[in-house]
Formats: structure tokens, sequence, C-alpha cells
């Protein structure tokens, strides 16, 4: 990180290359840091009362550590006020930079090595049971189910569906899951780096016909508010951990496409609350993908899978020149066509997220099951059935799935 950040302002009569060269390496440690970050989800392992693996705060962590990696833009921030206001050159604005990042990536290290191997042990202990688990055993013979591998633990055993965390990494990235996972983050975003990075060309469309003054405040005022999504991190810690990932991916989409018909409003000031919903939005959409990779491929291949993603989806950012291109020419300046057509870019998502809920077994899918039943209706324990000859139950399944609770009105 150090080397990275000499690059662009601190050498000296360096090559004009030499701001390209540093400016990516901030953008590869960057990401690099954001990955490994992702571990701390698992940071605090414990059993719940039926033995399985869960972690502390697993949702709330990975929305902060998401929440506040973009909030980091407000660091750039800082450093024009440094520069402008203060007068502080920006090449002792980056070694100071520098040395901090260093130091922190020090306490890093140190902070893995003392707590890594309890966590890696932890997650690997019994991903099995982990939030991953299946949301129904197959029925014997039938291995039918989207994600059900049919294995048997004894001789008696119906096939049961292998969750996404006891697979390979190559098994993994082959399935609905991932794909769904890697377009949200494609879609979303794509629509998200659009609205930062054609901010400025949008206030001063003809839209609004607004002067260079009053652009200047909302683009300010505009770029300060959206850091304030590290905020949301509880928001969207309840909003998975209540309703589960299909009804958060409803949420987000519902925002992203509110947010879209409000910038086709030629009221500047009602953009001000277009700002506000999507900094929540942004939020969501962040912490959403790795928190979404956590829960459902687990905590051994949670990086290779996020770190995947991330790169498949990337290519699709350089959509950012041609769209800001055909605004001005073909649209001539009016950017309401481009937001229809990122409305429409949120049916993909939506589309794909009904699949999920019917095709996936993994049950962070959906939102939890309801501790207590419903009005009129008690939970009673089921005894045993009477075995048959082959050692199956009435059903063809095995005594232990007959023996379930059920609810039974009163």
């Amino acid at each position: 990180m150090f080397g990275m950040y000499l690059g662009p302002y601190m050498l000296p009569n360096a090559p004009e290359y030499f701001p390209i060269v540093g400016y990516s390496l901030i953008g590869i440690g960057g990401m690099a840091f954001f990955q490994a970050a992702f571990k701390a989800q698992y940071a605090w392992p414990y059993r719940d009362e039926k033995g399985r693996q869960k972690y502390y705060n697993q949702t709330l962590i990975i929305a902060g550590v998401t929440t506040l990696g973009d909030a980091s833009v407000c660091m750039w921030l800082l450093f024009e006020c440094l520069y402008m206001r203060w007068g502080i050159s920006m090449s002792t604005i980056f070694a100071w930079y520098s040395l901090f990042t260093v130091a922190m990536s020090v306490a890093l290290v140190a902070l893995w090595i003392v707590n890594g191997p309890s966590i890696l042990a932890a997650g690997a202990q019994d991903g099995a049971q982990d939030d991953s688990e299946s949301l129904a055993t197959a029925e014997a013979g039938s291995g039918a189910d989207y994600g059900a591998t049919a294995t048997r633990s004894g001789a008696n055993s119906a096939p049961t569906a292998v969750p996404l965390q006891d697979r390979s990494f190559m098994e993994q990235i082959k399935t609905f899951e991932f794909v769904f996972v890697m377009a949200f983050a494609g879609i979303h975003v794509t629509r998200g780096n659009l609205f930062l990075g054609l901010l400025e060309s949008f206030f001063d469309s003809p839209q609004f016909g607004a002067d260079a003054a009053t652009v200047s405040y909302f683009v300010n005022l505009t770029s300060a508010l959206v850091p304030l999504g590290c905020l949301c991190a509880p928001i969207v810690d309840n909003i998975i951990e209540r309703f589960g990932f299909a009804t958060t991916s409803y949420a987000i989409a519902v925002m992203g496409a509110t947010y879209s018909l409000l910038m086709l409003s030629s009221s500047i000031n009602l953009q001000i609350v277009t700002a506000v919903i999507f900094l929540v939005y942004r939020a969501n959409l962040f912490a959403f993908p790795p928190a979404f990779a956590g829960r459902i491929f687990g905590p051994r291949t949670v990086g290779r899978v996020s770190g995947l993603m991330w790169t498949l989806m990337s290519p699709v950012q350089f959509i950012l020149s041609p769209a800001l291109h055909m605004t001005l020419t073909t649209f001539e300046g009016d950017f309401r066509p481009l937001q229809l057509m990122q409305l429409v870019a949120i049916v993909p998502v939506v589309i794909l997220t009904y699949l999920l809920t019917r095709w996936s077994t993994e049950k962070s899918v959906g939102p939890p099951t309801p501790k207590i039943p419903r009005k009129g209706y008690v939970e009673l324990p089921l005894v045993d059935p009477p075995l048959a000859p082959n050692g199956l139950g009435v059903r063809g399944t095995t005594a232990a799935a007959e023996s379930r609770r059920m609810s039974i009105a009163i």
C-alpha cells in the first residue's frame, strides 16, 4: 500500500504514466483490503440450542464493513479540504496517509495471527449445520430438488441435500445462487456508479437549467450525503435478518426504482430526497453480496466466491463513459432516457430473485422460520411411527423424518 501511494503525487519529475499506475494500484490494493475484511463476519462463533454453528452479529458486521468501505470516499473530500483550504501539499497528505495505512496493515496482520486460526476452525467445524442448512430433506429415492445432491449417512438414511457450504469451490460457482449474486452485483453496482459518476453532468443538464453555483451546491451536498450510508448498517442487518435475502433483494429493487423515478422530475430540490433514498439503497446493495456469500457459501470459500464475483462483473463498469456520451449526443443532454433504461435493468434482478425462491434449498434465502406458532395453533411432537420391514417409515422416509414437529389446529 505504501508504494502505490507514491505514484500519484510523491515522486517529483515522474513519468506521465505514474499517476495512472498509482491510482490503479490504489484500486487493486483497496479491493484486496475490502475482500479480506469479509472474514470479520466469522469473528464471534457460538452454537445455538440445536448445536448448530452460528456467528454473533454476522450480518451487522459485514454491513458495517461494506458501508464504511463505501463511506471511505469522504477521504478524498478531506484531502481536497486540506489541500484547498489549509494549503497542505498533496505529497505531504499522501505521505501521512501512507504511514497510517502501513500501521493499519500491521495491526490487521497481528489481529489475524491471533484470531484467524480460531475463526477458520470454527467455520470449518460444523459448516453443514450453519445457516445454509437445506430447507427440506429430499424424499427417499428423490434428489430432484435444486441443489439437492443425494448422500446417505447410514443404511436406512434417506438422501438429503448437501448445503452449498459443504461443496467444493468449483461446484459452488456452478450453482444458480452464484449466478444470482453476480447478476445482482453487476446490475445494482453499475446503477450506483452511474448515479455518482454522472452526478455533475446530471445537475448541469437542461432538465434543471440551473446556474453553475446551484449545480456546485447540489453536487457537493449529494456527495456529502452519500457517505452517511455507513449509518444504515443496522437497517441492512435488520432487513436481512428479519426477512431473508429474497425479500431484501425485492426491497433493494424497490428503492432503486424509486430514486430513478424521482430523477425523472425537473425539480432540483426534489433530488435531495433522491440522494437520501440513494444512500440507503447503496448501503444495502453493497452489503448484500458479501452477506449473501458469507451465509450461503460459508467461511471456507467466501473470499474466493466474492472475489470472483466482483472480478466477473467489473467490466460492466466501463459502461459509464459510453452512457454519458450517448446522453450528451443522442439524447442531447437529456438524462431521462438513461433513467428509464436503468429502471428496465432492475427487472432481470426481480425475475432472478423469484427464481431463487423457487429453486434454491438454502435456508437463508427465505425469511427465518417463526419461533412462535400462529394464533389458534399449538405445536405437538409426533411419536415415532413403527418402522416398515425395510426400515423406512410409512411414506418411505426415515422414522426420524416422520417424527418432526407439526402444527395442529386447536
